[in-house]
């Protein structure tokens, strides 16, 4: 068996990637129980105690539902180009895509196809949420649709360490390539 070249300590592996837990990756999980906590005692606090947890709980599953979908779109488009997302590491807020080669010797479509992955991901996932909301009016509905949406949105800002900044740095190099 092959010894891990990894830091962190492996929990699982997803499509052949593994997925890691960096320093107190815990906080990535209460930070959204935390969250759902605030809106179920926003929007529903005339709901006595045992209805504002299940809320709770509805409402956290769907906020860990952003990133991790999120994620799935980045290890799908990272599937398409060459080299593959090596490792995926939870961290506090977010989860990391890790890749292992040197990014100024890829082309700018390969990070552009990588970054582009998740974003694209919540915005078809804030259209079918779209759908879920019109014909149910659920307020898990609403929470699904608006947070897919905010998601991919604030994702596509040029905000060092996330995604825009990747796109919008790599179409940038892409347009000084062609002249």
């Amino acid at each position: 068996m092959a010894q891990s070249t990894l830091k962190y300590p492996v929990l699982f592996t997803f499509w052949g990637i593994p997925v890691t837990l960096g320093r107190q990756a815990w906080q990535f999980v209460v930070s959204k129980l935390v969250f759902g906590a605030i809106l179920a005692v926003l929007f529903h606090l005339g709901k006595g105690l045992g209805e504002l947890i299940v809320i709770t709980l509805g409402y956290t599953l769907i906020i860990h539902s952003f990133p991790i979908l999120h994620t799935v779109g980045h290890v799908i488009s990272s599937k398409r180009v060459q080299p593959p997302m090596t490792e995926l590491r939870v961290i506090p807020l977010a989860i990391q895509t890790r890749y292992s080669a040197d990014p100024d010797q890829l082309a700018p479509t390969v990070h552009l196809n990588r970054a582009l992955g998740g974003p694209i991901m919540n915005l078809v996932l804030g259209a079918l949420g779209l759908i879920w909301w019109a014909s149910s009016g659920s307020h898990y509905a609403v929470l699904f649709t608006v947070g897919n949406l905010f998601f991919a949105f604030g994702a596509l800002l040029p905000i060092p360490h996330i995604d825009g900044e990747v796109i919008w740095r790599e179409v940038r190099r892409a347009r000084a390539a062609r002249r």
